[in-house]
């Protein structure tokens, strides 16, 4: 399957920008388990190989019961925009690879 275009510094920046909003707003916890949620591009994206991807890559990984989305779970990481941004880049390769494309993030702390 071949990779998309993907503007990864925009994804980046968002990323950033989103961290930024939420830190100077809330008091977020300093670890948490990070959550990526992707989604398929066609109907010819390879689920399968993706979540293989992911758990040799150390995720968990959890599919929608409605069939849209694929989330991945690592951690609990430290929580900061550049280990955010380190796991996002890493799932965003995968999934573009893959015929996904990435839908988000979000963190939960136990």
């Amino acid at each position: 399957m071949a990779m998309i275009d993907h503007d990864f510094e925009a994804q980046r920046d968002e990323t950033f920008g989103v961290w930024r909003d939420l830190s100077a707003k809330n008091n977020l916890p300093k670890n948490a388990i990070l959550d990526l949620q992707f989604v398929p591009t066609s109907p010819a994206a390879d689920w399968d190989l993706f979540e293989m991807q992911l758990t040799e890559a150390g995720y968990r990984c959890n599919r929608y019961s409605d069939g849209t989305t694929l989330e991945a779970f690592v951690g609990p990481i430290d929580l900061n925009a550049d280990a955010i941004w380190k796991h996002e880049l890493e799932t965003t390769q995968l999934a573009l690879k893959c015929g996904f494309r990435p839908d988000g993030w979000g963190f939960f702390s136990r």
